[in-house]
């Protein structure tokens, strides 16, 4: 047992220090004017990215041990799926994604409602739509589909990325499960997909592996359909 846990802290201590170092060398070389003018400010937009990393994988490490520990409370409340994912589409899109990443949605009714939590919702999707990106190359195609399926409403995000190898698509939902791929090529602690399914189960739903090949990968979030109010 404290054989796993010290492994396991060595490796999320490697993962915290690893942009923390970035940050700090870019942070020095601007300020001992080795860099200057544009060449400064592109140090300055590297370290604002480190930043970001950092901080994501900071927030996934306070999330899991909230739901380790039972500290997650879920908000319940109506939510019409149609505007809500639009407008996280929308969001997302602006927070510095390239310009090469199209995103369309398309649902088949007008208006879905559920009850949810739109706030642990969107960490669900967010997550999902920021592997797509990663898994993309900064360039691809993100389709989300939307529709009813007898008394549950799908979600189905799907994007034209590399695939996940099939010799992992088991594991995918481990907590601290990191791919090859994801080991050399994106950074983070291994925990996004396993928050997902936590945040799903309590909001009653459930996310799982679609399927995946070289052409790409779709997961689907389920949830329970409730009626709208007049």
């Amino acid at each position: 047992m404290w054989y796993s846990f010290w492994v396991l802290l060595a490796g999320v201590t490697h993962e915290l220090k690893t942009p923390v170092t970035s940050i700090s060398g870019l942070v020095q070389a601007v300020r001992d004017d080795v860099v200057t003018g544009e060449d400064a400010k592109h140090f300055l937009n590297l370290c604002f990215k480190e930043t970001q990393h950092l901080q994501r994988m900071i927030e996934d490490l306070l999330e899991f041990n909230s739901y380790a520990v039972g500290a997650i409370k879920v908000k319940q409340e109506q939510t019409n799926l149609n505007i809500f994912i639009g407008e996280i589409i929308q969001q997302w899109s602006l927070t510095d994604k390239d310009p090469d990443i199209q995103v369309d949605f398309h649902s088949e009714n007008s208006s879905v409602y559920i009850m949810t939590d739109g706030v642990r919702l969107k960490q669900v999707i967010v997550n999902v739509l920021n592997n797509a990106e990663a898994a993309m190359g900064n360039k691809g195609k993100i389709q989300i589909h939307l529709y009813e399926q007898q008394n549950s409403v799908r979600i189905e995000i799907r994007d034209t990325g590399t695939g996940i190898p099939e010799s992992e698509q088991a594991n995918i939902f481990e907590s601290f499960f990191r791919g090859e791929l994801k080991q050399t090529h994106v950074r983070g602690m291994g925990l996004g997909l396993s928050l997902c399914r936590n945040i799903m189960k309590e909001l009653d739903g459930d996310i799982e592996l679609k399927e995946s090949s070289p052409r790409g990968t779709t997961f689907t979030i389920s949830l329970k359909v409730v009626e709208a109010i007049s």
